[in-house]
């Protein structure tokens, strides 16, 4: 039967950054054990798919994690990171998703759980079109208007202001360097991002600016990805993250950077349900939301 029995939640994004591989594996034990209770199964040999942000399927990290999740009553275990496990959210045979929350990727899923990457290289390197990147792109286009290197309407710049000192709570731009450097938090500098996409629907231009060029980096790594499809193919795009919320602000960019048909996709269930399907269960019935379609 394609049902859900039982359900449970970790509240940890990042687990094996957080809290290590054994405490990772101890908050996935005790979902696992609350989910069938819940379910009110017992003496169960559970199919366990995991999606865990942070590790690789070719990453030790992963290779122990799934080695402690081998000592639990199972019939079998698969590991991977989460964004392989969203891409089953709506078919089960895999396919593309692109993730645009605090940080960002874009994968090309098969069948056989092998994929094509671009993206989700971290905030130094990578993180394009990503909640980070539209608040320190914002941060950046202040810097540089009071700097003098490039200007934009004093209007415009001042509501930028507003938002970013009272987003921080400071004073001045001094203010500011403490959260991008010594006390470096990237989910802090990405909560930007909620704010800017009201400024840039009030008509903001720097703001609506920093939202293009995130479309146009988020088309560009789906570009990537599928660059192996015959010229013209539309594919479907499983869309995950915060800033999917802002899609309208995203098509600008987005339609340039993408070149090919699209739809994108938000699917009514969460990763664990294409974990499941990941690792065996019948593809259930699953409300998908057309974010947007884009037609080239």
């Amino acid at each position: 039967m394609r049902q859900t029995y039982g359900y449970a939640v970790s509240r940890n994004d990042d687990l094996t950054q957080s809290v290590g591989v054994h405490g990772a594996f101890q908050a996935i034990k005790r979902v696992i054990n609350t989910m069938l209770s819940s379910a009110n199964v017992t003496d169960a040999k559970p199919f366990i798919g995991c999606a865990v942000a942070g590790i690789e399927t070719n990453d030790p990290t992963c290779a122990e994690l799934h080695n402690k999740l081998c000592t639990l009553p199972h019939s079998k275990v698969v590991v991977v990171n989460d964004a392989v496990g969203s891409a089953f959210t709506c078919n089960s045979e895999g396919g593309v998703v692109c993730i645009a929350g605090t940080g960002s990727a874009a994968r090309l899923v098969r069948p056989d759980l092998t994929f094509i990457q671009a993206g989700g290289w971290g905030h130094v390197v990578g993180d394009q079109g990503s909640a980070y990147a539209v608040g320190l792109g914002l941060i950046r286009a202040l810097f540089d208007h009071d700097d003098g290197i490039e200007v934009m309407d004093p209007a415009h710049a001042d509501e930028l202001r507003v938002m970013v000192f009272g987003h921080f709570g400071i004073k001045d731009r001094v203010g500011i360097l403490a959260p991008l450097y010594t006390k470096f938090n990237k989910a802090e500098i990405a909560g930007l991002c909620r704010p800017a996409a009201e400024l840039a629907r009030a008509g903001n231009l720097a703001a609506a600016a920093a939202f293009k060029m995130a479309g146009r980096d988020l088309g560009r790594m789906i570009a990537a990805v599928t660059r192996g499809d015959p010229p013209g193919t539309a594919r479907d795009v499983v869309a995950v993250g915060s800033v999917w919320h802002s899609v309208d602000l995203l098509l600008p960019g987005l339609r340039g950077g993408v070149g090919r048909p699209v739809r994108l996709l938000r699917p009514s269930v969460e990763c664990a349900v294409g974990c499941a399907v990941m690792v065996g269960a019948p593809m259930p019935a699953v409300d998908v939301k057309v974010l947007a379609a884009i037609d080239e």
